[in-house]
């Protein structure tokens, strides 16, 4: 009993961590570049799942050999269809984790494509469609049952090996205090770190509530209200701490279900002010003007915004920059809303 009690204990193997160590978060250029992978193989499986829909749709379905293979392929295709858009919106889900979090500069253009190419739906509905409608007009089922032709069991094999995402937002760590440093610039970069750490956190926790909707909802008014009320907080609190390009990438978010928003328009064109982006500062100014246009016409009253939109003009024809456009400087106070926004 002495021997067993005051025995040294085991020690755990190498390759297990301890308990209470997080696993260290994975790098984000590696998380990003597995998405692209995934938006590759996705777009890849949907093209060759596609060219066999396209086939039965022309296929001779007279031939009962040919009617029972057209059967088989059509009921896989489906299955196939459905399991393609459930991991094209899951890889879109964690693209959009992903951009919650302040990424750098130099994943922007990356990120946009991806998410260009994970926002095309599957697509294969149609085709199939019209392939059971050719079903259902001979004589039902066939009598005997056969396999998928083989490119379509091959398409529904590579699906099914389809590696899990591993494109999985490590949480971030508990906060460590450490001692407060003497310094008071270095104090202020502490508690300026806490709080982005906190609205990156805050932020992963709303897309996370959304994430919990089922795809055929995301499309509802409700939801689109709440998606951009969340990346208009975001955009306007990334921009209130200088994060310009975090904010832009919110507010361009919002664009794309609402492209006519000149509330956005403008806060839009606004920070890619303050960020020094002369040409798409230009650009975004001349789509909000355009939207005024647009706003004004479609109310009924070309006059309203008049003024406005001759400043606008009268700025943008001198081609001496946007910054006159961003309005007077706010007033002193305790927490003044950011330049123009």
């Amino acid at each position: 009993l002495r021997a067993i009690t005051t025995a040294t204990p085991p020690k755990p193997p190498a390759d297990v961590a301890p308990a209470g160590v997080a696993e260290p978060a994975a790098d984000p250029g590696e998380l990003l570049a597995g998405l692209e992978r995934d938006a590759e193989s996705i777009a890849r499986l949907k093209k060759s799942a596609s060219g066999f829909a396209k086939e039965l749709r022309r296929a001779d379905l007279a031939d009962a050999a040919r009617r029972a293979q057209a059967h088989a392929d059509h009921a896989v295709l489906t299955d196939i269809a459905k399991r393609l858009e459930q991991v094209r919106v899951e890889r879109l889900g964690e693209l959009q984790k992903f951009k919650g979090k302040q990424i750098a500069e130099q994943f922007d253009t990356r990120v946009e494509r991806c998410e260009k190419a994970l926002q095309q739906p599957i697509g294969l509905n149609a085709h199939l469609s019209t392939v059971r409608r050719r079903l259902r007009s001979h004589d039902g089922q066939p009598a005997t049952v056969v396999p998928p032709s083989a490119g379509v069991a091959a398409i529904d094999a590579e699906l099914g090996s389809f590696a899990p995402s591993t494109a999985q937002v490590a949480p971030p760590p508990p906060p460590r205090r450490e001692p407060a440093p003497e310094d008071p610039r270095a104090q202020v970069a502490v508690a300026v770190a806490e709080v982005e750490n906190a609205l990156a956190d805050n932020a992963h926790h709303a897309w996370q509530s959304l994430d919990a909707y089922p795809s055929d909802l995301r499309g509802r008014a409700a939801l689109v209200l709440l998606r951009s009320y969340v990346n208009g907080r975001l955009a306007e609190s990334w921009h209130r701490m200088g994060a310009h390009t975090a904010a832009r990438r919110h507010w361009q978010a919002m664009l794309a279900e609402n492209p006519l928003a000149t509330a956005v328009l403008h806060n839009l064109a606004v920070a890619h002010t303050a960020a020094g982006d002369v040409a798409a500062a230009t650009q975004t100014w001349s789509r909000y003007l355009e939207a005024l246009y647009a706003e004004a016409l479609l109310a009924g009253t070309p006059s309203r915004g008049a003024a406005e939109r001759a400043e606008i003009h009268r700025v943008l024809a001198g081609s001496f920059g946007t910054a006159a456009l961003c309005g007077r400087p706010a007033d002193d106070g305790p927490n003044p809303p950011p330049r123009g926004i």
